[in-house]
Formats: structure tokens, sequence, C-alpha cells
């Protein structure tokens, strides 16, 4: 199975059975994909090894205290952490990529970096 969509297409067929579709119900707005579907891509994309992470600096962690940027929600609050592929500490962002597999990206996605 080194097809992107039949892989994708199996695992989502495995976590429908295990699992009970609901959505929480705080969201605002009606998401594009059902969270089991999201999921399914994030395996599929790790089980495909087509899935990389980079660090989104928004500045250098010496000025992290005094930082203003990207503090308007608590939500949204960059953290600090590390980045082993480049062996830096960074305080910000980590943008999450699925590319396929001619190289071409996929989609993008923006998470709060962990304390690792």
């Amino acid at each position: 199975m080194n097809n992107l969509i039949a892989n994708y297409e199996r695992i989502l067929e495995v976590l429908r059975e295990i699992s009970d579709e609901t959505l929480l119900s705080y969201q605002r707005r009606i998401p594009k994909m059902k969270d089991l579907e999201v999921v399914s891509l994030v395996l599929t994309a790790e089980y495909m090894g087509i899935v990389d992470s980079m660090p989104l600096e928004i500045c250098k962690i010496s000025r992290s205290a005094r930082s203003k940027i990207c503090k308007d929600k608590q939500y949204c609050y960059p953290n600090r952490g590390f980045c082993a592929s480049q062996q830096m500490s960074f305080y910000g962002y980590k943008l999450h990529s699925v590319c396929s597999l001619n190289r071409v990206f996929q989609s993008n996605k923006k998470e709060l970096c962990k304390n690792i």
C-alpha cells in the first residue's frame, strides 16, 4: 500500500470502527474536515514519512520576556521549543507541513510548540 489515498482511507476505516465520531461543542465554525479525518491524515502522513515541521521564530529567546508579538489572546501565545534537526532552541510556533510524494505541499498547520 504505497498510495496515499488508499492508506488514508484504510486508516480512516479502522478509526471509524474503534471510535464514535463527535465534534467538540465549542466550535463556532463548521470545520472542513471531521476530527477523525484529520487524525487519519496525520497518521497516514506519519506512516508514509511525508510530514515535516520547522520552527517559526517570533524573536530570539533573550527578548521573549519583553516581546508583545502574538500575545493578543491566551490561546495563541508563542512558546519556547527545541528543533532537533537544526539543534536550536526557539521562541515561537512550529509549522507542520504535509507534502505529497511529488514534494508538493498539501497543507500547512501552525501549532503552539511544546516544551521538550
